[in-house]
């Protein structure tokens, strides 16, 4: 059975992207209620267009496709999030947007129909993720004595050389311990 026709959102700085996942979209038969290009606009354009689904485009950073997610998600969670990244396949990237509220990670060569079935696998509330994947993602973080001395240093805004100096450790040791 097809997927119903679906509101959707495209955010991305990238007008190529955007035109060609559109495109992609309404052949698939949804609804292509708008493009966002920048994240400043995106939570308002989701507030006033209602989506269904928002895809989210790989030109943006890493850490600004999983903030649009985690803000879209905290204030609209029934709207589904699809990712496209060029870390898709980082078992790592894929927990951050289990987390954030992504219900699937694309790489940017993925195929139309590829695509179209990930959109209706998120509407019917499975996530396009490895069972490892999701367990990562929402397991509480375990931090040592040493890491969290490290975090509170960091929400100070100190350097690495600073936390090395503080702490009386060497500036690689502190680079591991925030990873």
């Amino acid at each position: 059975m097809p997927t119903p026709a679906l509101r959707v959102l495209v955010i991305d700085p990238s007008k190529i992207f955007c035109e060609g996942i559109c495109g992609y979209l309404t052949h698939g038969g949804h609804i292509v209620l708008g493009q966002v290009h920048n994240l400043t606009e995106a939570p308002f354009r989701a507030a006033v267009l209602c989506p269904d689904i928002v895809i989210v485009g790989p030109h943006l950073a890493e850490h600004e496709n999983l903030s649009v997610c985690r803000e879209l998600h905290h204030h609209y969670p029934s709207i589904r999030l699809i990712v496209f990244s060029a870390h898709a396949d980082d078992p790592l990237f894929q927990a951050d947007a289990a987390y954030a509220g992504a219900s699937a990670c694309l790489p940017i060569t993925v195929t139309a129909e590829e695509c179209l079935s990930a959109i209706a696998a998120s509407i019917a509330g499975r996530q396009s993720f490895p069972l490892e994947i999701l367990a990562q993602a929402f397991q509480p973080l375990e931090l040592t004595p040493r890491e969290l001395e490290v975090l509170k240093l960091m929400s100070e805004g100190k350097s690495n050389a600073e936390m090395a100096e503080a702490l009386v450790i060497q500036v690689s040791t502190v680079r591991s311990h925030r990873q």
